[in-house]
């Protein structure tokens, strides 16, 4: 007797209503991935009664995508259609169907959402472990998932985050040359701008500066590129005259970096972290909040890792000694209130 033919699998997409566009381009690359989808403003029809349709396919379904954003933390579940469908699967036994957290952007997992396994779509390769969720999901149910294997479908976000990803091995590989040259085995450009972006994070910066920020930091130091071996390799302390070439570093880097369009908006940390909040830093002399708020941010962290580390030619400092003399300098290398919110981030 031949085997009864499988079903696809059925899915059902949770989502604030700010978030339909984002939603949708999900709901076309699961369609032509042989997932039964299910998208309001795709399948209502006019006259539908949209209660009684989303119990229906709720019901019916085996998986609950729901969609997590910044929106949906804010609205989502006051939205009627959201509460009914997640309150209709949970009416489901255990066991009769998955919820799978999907974040399509940097957001907070919801507190009753998180004993399950989420995937973040904003990654790039997000999408492919949202289709290995639901490929478990089909196997357990006995359901169809036949993904394909032609090109893959690809939606604005997608080439966004092709262009990204090629941009940032771009700098990764500046990075690493120039790691090379200063033969810098410490680590120190991971580290800063790591810390960096954690400062940046406890400062409430929006995750649209994150990006720049993060690439700023990696390329810092990128205008030692144009500064003699000699100078830059030197393990000992600098002569003045070979701090004078040393100090035009910054404007080697915005030489090398202002005509790349995207890296326009990161400049700010290479061309501006020595910058001091008396104004007298270098190399224009800016003073207070004329200097960019990214390269006080990045300033204090760097001077933070190059005192605690210890060179050839000294110890480092213990972290206690290297907070201690953040704090002597704030308001005048430093900008005030970025030391206080380094000091409640080491916890002092």
């Amino acid at each position: 007797m031949p085997e009864e033919p499988k079903r696809p699998l059925k899915v059902f997409l949770c989502h604030a209503s700010a978030d339909k566009p984002a939603v949708r381009d999900l709901y076309l690359r699961l369609t032509k991935d042989g997932v039964d989808a299910w998208l309001d403003k795709e399948k209502l029809l006019p006259g539908q009664d949209w209660e009684l349709e989303i119990r229906k396919v709720v019901r019916e379904a085996d998986v609950v995508v729901v969609c997590l954003s910044k929106q949906f933390n804010q609205a989502g579940f006051r939205q009627k259609e959201v509460r009914l469908a997640l309150d209709t699967a949970m009416e489901k036994p255990e066991g009769e169907i998955f919820i799978i957290p999907a974040r399509l952007e940097e957001c907070d997992t919801l507190e009753s959402l998180r004993k399950w396994h989420w995937v973040d779509l904003f990654d790039l390769q997000g999408y492919k472990y949202l289709i290995g969720g639901l490929q478990v999901c089909a196997g357990k149910i006995g359901a169809t998932l036949h993904v394909s294997k032609s090109k893959p479908f690809k939606t604005d976000h997608d080439n966004q985050l092709e262009l990204i990803a090629e941009q940032d091995a771009t700098i990764d590989g500046w990075v690493r040359a120039l790691g090379l040259r200063e033969q810098d085995l410490s680590g120190h450009t991971l580290r800063v701008t790591d810390l960096t972006l954690t400062l940046a994070r406890e400062m409430g910066l929006p995750d649209n500066m994150l990006l720049d920020l993060r690439r700023g930091g990696l390329l810092h130091d990128i205008g030692k590129m144009g500064v003699p071996d000699k100078i830059l390799l030197k393990e000992g302390p600098l002569t003045d005259e070979e701090w004078v070439e040393m100090k035009k570093h910054p404007q080697y880097a915005y030489d090398m970096l202002s005509p790349i369009s995207y890296l326009r908006d990161a400049l700010a940390i290479p061309y501006c972290h020595h910058e001091h909040w008396d104004g007298t830093g270098f190399p224009r002399g800016l003073k207070g909040e004329e200097i960019p708020l990214s390269a006080r941010i990045f300033t204090i962290v760097d001077v933070y890792d190059a005192l605690i580390t210890e060179r050839s030619y000294r110890k480092g400092l213990s972290k206690a000694k290297a907070l201690e003399f953040l704090q002597e300098q704030a308001g005048k290398r430093f900008d005030p209130h970025v030391v206080d919110a380094f000091m409640k981030l080491m916890k002092l």
